[in-house]
């Protein structure tokens, strides 16, 4: 293994390290604005999701109630609702 103080004539092992440190600070500074960038919209992204998810399921259920669209797509007549839901 060669050391690292051969790769930089004249120069310590502190001085390396130093400059090492100094290029990943560098890099670690400009990869955050992109991170951050990332970070902001994941949340928003993942509330599109959710909202657009949960307003189609609860308009596939309210559609699936009505004796019409049950005959159409020849489904029982009997409408169960939703699982753990009492009956009444």
């Amino acid at each position: 293994m060669i050391p690292c103080a051969a790769w930089f004539p004249g120069a310590g092992e502190g001085a390396v390290a130093a400059y090492v440190m100094g290029a990943a600070r560098a890099v670690l500074e400009w990869v955050t604005v992109p991170v951050l960038a990332i970070a902001l919209g994941l949340p928003h992204g993942a509330l599109v999701y959710w909202l657009s998810s949960s307003t189609f399921s609860l308009g596939q259920v309210r559609q699936l109630a009505t004796l019409h669209l049950r005959h159409l797509f020849r489904l029982s007549d009997a409408f169960q609702g939703p699982p753990g839901a009492s009956a009444q």
